[in-house]
């Protein structure tokens, strides 16, 4: 994952939980669609491959089951998309030479990735939760709605009218952002569905009765329980309501909407999704996330939507072997490869894991990259002996050659560290591991309180955070290992993995799209 990536991704989990929260103008029924070539799909995404991994995903199922289906992709250069759609098509055409391939335009201008990476740095986007790091969050919601000028977006947005009516689709496929893509899809009256990774409580949480989101729902970044505990219920319906007037009411957004009606977009950047006439193909987990009382009738919850990594065994046979070679329990602090440790964070951990280690007899599998020249402080010097004597492996980011999901899919890891995305809240559930979450930023904060919530894991450090501190990590590792409620957490684990198993992911949604894509004339 690079960095650029990441970045997308932090600010993608931002928009997610703010796109759905404004009401339609448009009444349901109106929406009449044009049909369409008959099994012709046409995805439009951005080109991080992390943030559309679940389109890339149902395309390639598609691929892999309805060979009669021609698919289309517009997308930009930078991040490169288009290797990723050509290595799915080559597989699967490998097995069925009938297979059609992705066929790839590359759209024009900047890409939202590329646009945003420009303006933020990782580490921008730290915070504290809660209202104390709304001011520093909020006005980055404001750029990622509007990555470009109005020039810029009106640019693509015309290229990707051009596009739709060049392919003349029976289904376009989109995701929440960009949301120009949305336009061009409305714009020219075509079917189109929303493929979404993003948590439905965030999604809906507009839509269910009462008002719910402001008194029972927690507000993004809020790192409030479910429910909303009484004495928080005033600081999260603030929370929402500047979230919303961030939306509505951003003198920004209120010009460039103004812009581009001029220009002849009709209601640009709206965030009415939600007619029924709208498929929503989602990639959540309902027995492990928030319980909703509504939900749409445009609504198909698919279960994550993912292509099955290499397995591990065949990435990296010696570091299966060493997982192999105990019977101890294996825990894996890995919290993103694009994630780097300042020399406090590196303390912090580094006491931890050598507390753990002392105390318990399990093995560590530490992923750790640094920021900054640091490594030959004293921290490396504690853990030396155990790397000495086998209990404990330590890797820098190039020498970490094994995707982190086949690790924990092998069945050969109890206990994920991992920073609250929800992608990796959802493999640990997928896997039935153990987690321990250590939230820096905006969703992630909901995410931790959602592992416990679940009771799956927990969140160590919420006096702290985003600030680690070592005696608390350490409390965190022993409460899903050997105290009270481990035992529980473990069952737990184990029985969501084996309900979870139910879901079809990535088979699910290619069903979903290519019914509808046999909708056309």
């Amino acid at each position: 994952m690079s960095y650029r990536v990441t970045i997308t991704a932090i600010l993608a989990a931002l928009v997610a939980s703010s796109v759905y929260l404004w009401p339609s103008a448009t009444e349901p029924g109106v929406y009449a669609p044009i049909s369409g070539r008959n099994n012709t799909v046409l995805y439009l995404t951005d080109s991080s491959s992390d943030l559309v991994q679940s389109h890339i995903a149902s395309a390639f199922a598609l691929l892999e089951t309805r060979p009669d289906i021609q698919i289309y992709w517009g997308s930009f250069g930078t991040p490169a998309i288009e290797p990723y759609l050509r290595n799915i098509s080559a597989d699967v055409q490998a097995k069925n030479p009938n297979v059609k391939p992705i066929n790839f335009h590359e759209l024009g201008g900047q890409s939202m990735t590329g646009a945003l990476s420009e303006r933020y740095r990782l580490y921008d986007y730290i915070t504290e939760y809660g209202l104390a790091g709304y001011g520093k969050m909020l006005p980055v919601l404001e750029d990622m709605l509007m990555p470009w000028d109005t020039k810029e977006y009106f640019a693509l947005f015309q290229e990707t009218v051009k596009l739709i009516e060049d392919v003349d689709p029976a289904l376009i496929v989109v995701d929440n952002l960009p949301r120009v893509f949305v336009d061009a899809a409305r714009n020219t009256n075509r079917r189109f569905a929303i493929l979404s990774a993003n948590s439905l409580s965030d999604i809906l949480a507009y839509h269910q009765p009462w008002k719910s989101m402001f008194w029972k729902y927690p507000a993004l970044m809020s790192g409030h329980e479910f429910p909303v505990p009484a004495h928080s219920i005033f600081p999260n319906i603030w929370m929402q309501i500047r979230l919303m007037a961030t939306i509505t009411a951003s003198s920004k957004l209120h010009t460039a909407r103004s812009e581009l009606e001029v220009m002849g977009i009709n209601e640009p950047m709206g965030m009415h999704m939600q007619w029924d006439s709208i498929p929503l193909i989602s990639g959540d987990l309902l027995e492990a996330s928030l319980p909703l009382s509504y939900h749409p009738t445009n609504l198909t919850i698919c279960g994550p939507m993912t292509l099955d990594p290499i397995p591990a065994e065949e990435q990296n046979p010696e570091l299966v072997e060493w997982l192999d070679s105990s019977s101890s329990t294996t825990i894996l602090v890995y919290l993103g490869d694009a994630f780097t440790y300042d020399k406090e964070r590196t303390r912090k951990m580094s006491n931890a894991i050598w507390d753990v280690l002392r105390e318990t007899d399990v093995q560590v599998l530490w992923q750790y990259e640094m920021n900054g020249d640091f490594s030959n402080t004293w921290h490396f010097e504690l853990l030396k002996p155990y790397v000495e004597n086998g209990r404990l492996r330590i890797y820098s980011q190039p020498e970490f050659d094994v995707d982190p999901i086949s690790l924990v899919n092998s069945g050969k890891i109890d206990v994920w560290v991992h920073h609250g995305t929800t992608e990796y809240y959802r493999q640990a559930v997928r896997a039935g591991v153990r987690q321990v979450i250590v939230p820096l930023w905006l969703d992630q904060y909901n995410v931790a309180r959602l592992v416990e919530y679940v009771g799956v894991g927990v969140w160590p450090g919420k006096d702290t955070a985003p600030v680690w501190d070592d005696d608390t990590l350490f409390g965190g590792f022993l409460e899903v290992l050997q105290r009270p409620g481990a035992e529980l957490m473990k069952r737990r684990a184990s029985d969501l993995k084996e309900v979870v198993a139910q879901y079809s992911g990535r088979h699910c949604a290619a069903e979903q799209i290519a019914w509808r894509a046999g909708m056309g004339h």
